[in-house]
């Protein structure tokens, strides 16, 4: 058994995954993530009553029951790599998102800067992963990487999987303990430990990228109000058949959160040779030189 954690949980897997690790018996409650053959033909049958989330992609599916610590997953046709990835970054987050009601899940990239914790959320494309390896090779650490979780109550940033991915070249990060194709033309990082942070951080503010081709240079604004939970909530993560009750706290979450951090929007232009341009202005924000 290989023992782990991520997002402010313990994990005992059979599989191996790319998690920071943790001693055996230095948890309190610790989740069983473990292989089942069958387990689509079990679901199928719906023979348990307890509640649970599925998650279904293809040849994969994985079963999150937060109420007996437990994750269960079967791959069919999948090498362990992708079976591991997908856990990493699909179902492990979902099963701590779903395991507290104070917890807000968010689509972004997050880095801590001087022991503060910054989150830059955004739409596909509009920069997450490349602006967070631009602060890594400017000192800062990761806190994880697409998916966030925070807990709004003592607005604390949960650390993820200590993994990077990005449309790059293997050469992208020399400092990568191992690294591996996730689809063509995406690769994937392990960091190591000198570049991961891997205790919960406290959130000094929220930044949403925007690209805009119309910006002659970054501009940096923060947003207030409406337009503010506009920005925040369109980036949460939400799932189609959320309960009512699930849905209006996920609501709650993201405006108390509002109240006690900033979120700011950065627009800017795609450089002519892809490099992140937007950086200077993004850290002259994080280190205090905008109100």
């Amino acid at each position: 058994m290989l023992h782990y954690q991520a997002y402010g949980f313990a994990f005992d897997s059979e599989t191996p995954l790319v998690l920071n690790k943790r001693e055996p018996g230095d948890a309190a409650e610790v989740v069983e993530l473990r292989v089942r053959p069958g387990l689509r033909e079990w679901l199928e049958k719906n023979l348990d009553r307890t509640p649970y989330v599925v998650f279904d992609y293809g040849p994969f599916v994985a079963r999150c029951v937060p109420q007996s610590g437990l994750i269960e997953a079967e791959q069919r046709g999948l090498e362990g790599l992708s079976m591991g990835l997908l856990l990493e970054r699909v179902v492990i987050p979902i099963y701590a998102l779903l395991s507290s009601p104070a917890v807000l899940g968010m689509h972004a990239g997050g880095v801590s800067l001087d022991n503060n914790g910054w989150l830059f959320l955004g739409s596909s494309g509009a920069g997450k992963s490349t602006t967070t390896l631009g602060l890594l090779q400017r000192g800062a650490r990761l806190l994880n990487d697409d998916k966030a979780l925070v807990e709004v109550p003592s607005g604390l940033i949960l650390p993820g999987p200590p993994t990077l991915h990005l449309h790059a070249s293997r050469e992208a990060l020399p400092q990568a303990l191992q690294h591996g194709v996730v689809v063509p033309g995406k690769v994937w990082f392990e960091l190591p430990p000198s570049m991961v942070i891997d205790a919960p951080t406290p959130l000094r503010g929220l930044v949403t990228l925007q690209r805009d081709e119309s910006c002659a240079k970054p501009l940096v604004e923060r947003l207030r109000g409406t337009d503010a939970a506009a920005a925040l909530l369109e980036h949460c993560i939400h799932f189609d058949q959320a309960s009512t009750d699930w849905a209006a706290q996920r609501f709650r979450n993201a405006m108390t959160l509002l109240r006690s951090v900033p979120l700011y929007r950065l627009r800017y232009a795609r450089s002519a040779d892809g490099s992140p341009s937007h950086l200077p202005a993004l850290l002259a924000l994080l280190e205090g030189g905008h109100s």
